[in-house]
């Protein structure tokens, strides 16, 4: 695992160099290179043979690799491809918890604490969405619900990491959010994508240790 996280950390160090650099080759390849770094990992350590919850968390790794794909590109077609694919990520991401067994008091009372944000993030980036407005709104539904559904397994075989991984998601798309709605800035990309990265092979992680 060590040698993914070292490639990793590299990929986003270039990444974010390319943002504030504004070489736009130079942010495509770290940023490919560390998206196609999850999927080999998840590969690798045999994630996909853990059914069924590997299986799932590998479709969430594929979707999520397509999504930085996509999210590269500033054209709101292309961005609509990236945002549907890492909602499907997030459906993958929760069928992954549904089947580990979650506490249906744990993930209600997870979407009761997770509501506030859920309708304050809506309202602050509703205004700015315009016809993306209905697809925002479906993926912030679906990030939550993944949340809510990780808080449900904590008390499993790998249960914190599962969550920790969660949250370091929800909160990276915080400044996705405002990447392209609100203010646009590299700054956004060097709060936003270390925990992002950090999320999916913390997800790799408890995968293969599951």
């Amino acid at each position: 695992m060590t040698i993914y996280v070292v490639i990793m950390a590299i990929a986003v160090a270039v990444t974010i160099a390319g943002e504030f650099s504004q070489i736009w080759a130079m942010r495509a390849a770290g940023k490919l290179v560390a998206a196609t770094t999850f999927v080999v990992a998840a590969v690798a350590l045999g994630v996909p043979s853990r059914s069924p919850h590997g299986a799932a968390i590998l479709a969430a790794m594929v979707l999520s690799w397509i999504g930085d794909v996509a999210l590269l590109s500033d054209h709101k077609k292309v961005f609509l491809v990236g945002l549907g694919s890492f909602l499907l990520a997030h459906v993958a991401f929760a069928v992954a918890f549904l089947s580990l067994g979650p506490m249906p008091l744990g993930v209600g009372l997870a979407l009761v604490m997770l509501s506030p944000a859920l309708f304050l993030v809506l309202r602050w980036i509703g205004p700015k969405a315009g016809k993306l407005t209905v697809p925002v709104r479906l993926y912030m539904v679906a990030i939550t619900a993944m949340v809510a559904l990780s808080v449900g397994i904590v008390g499993t075989n790998m249960g914190p990491v599962w969550v920790l991984a969660a949250h370091l998601f929800f909160f990276s798309d915080l400044f996705v959010a405002r990447q392209r709605f609100i203010s646009p800035t590299p700054y956004n990309r060097l709060i936003g994508l270390p925990p992002y990265f950090a999320a999916q092979l913390l997800f790799v992680y408890a995968a293969a240790n599951t």
